[in-house]
């Protein structure tokens, strides 16, 4: 893998989510997509598990919830072609997005 995206995925898993969530629930659900949608990337690219698991200790904030998209993300195949890939970095990234506004008041 490339050490770049190596580490532009370390750089957005050590960031604070919450700088990017508004004090709204709809900013947090938006901040949560785009986690996913990290997420999903990584496992497009070939980033292994364990990478991406040790990078969530170093983060503040949605570390249980972070936890949990990194296994269902791992659960899903990983595409070849960026085509497939751009479609199941959006798709996971939309159901977490879903998920969290079905979930809000």
């Amino acid at each position: 893998m490339r050490v770049t995206t190596f580490v532009a995925v370390l750089a957005i898993f050590v960031m604070p989510v919450t700088a990017v969530a508004e004090d709204s629930s709809a900013g947090t659900c938006q901040a949560l997509g785009k986690l996913a949608e990290n997420i999903m990337r990584a496992r497009q690219n070939g980033v292994s598990i364990s990478k991406v698991m040790s990078l969530v200790e170093k983060a503040d904030v949605f570390k249980d919830i972070t936890k949990q998209m990194i296994i269902i993300a791992y659960d899903e195949p990983r595409w070849n072609g960026k085509a497939l890939q751009d479609r199941a970095v959006m798709d996971f990234s939309n159901d977490i997005q879903l998920m969290c506004y079905k979930t809000i008041d």
